[in-house]
Formats: structure tokens, sequence, C-alpha cells
């Protein structure tokens, strides 16, 4: 995760393997889950 400034500062949604998001007025940048390893966990299941 990352925290930005400058031109980037504004931005929201996604871009490629990159999320954007404002938190407490700053943006931040997360990358995709790309590969879940054990989509069967008691947690998921039971959400599901």
């Amino acid at each position: 995760m990352a925290i930005l400034n400058g031109l980037i500062k504004k931005m929201s949604g996604s871009a490629g393997q990159l999320t954007f998001k404002t938190v407490n007025g700053r943006t931040v940048v997360s990358e995709k889950v790309t590969k879940v390893r054990n989509t069967r966990t008691k947690g998921q299941q039971r959400q599901r």
C-alpha cells in the first residue's frame, strides 16, 4: 500500500492491478489480489 502526493492525488477507482481510494483525505494505492489460496475456508463458506 502506498500514499500518493501530486498529480494523482484525487484519483479513485481501478487501473490494471492497482486500486485507488481516498482515506482520511489521502489517496491510497493498493494492489488487487491475483490469487486466492483456499476459497473454502469456514468464514468464506459461512458468508456465502
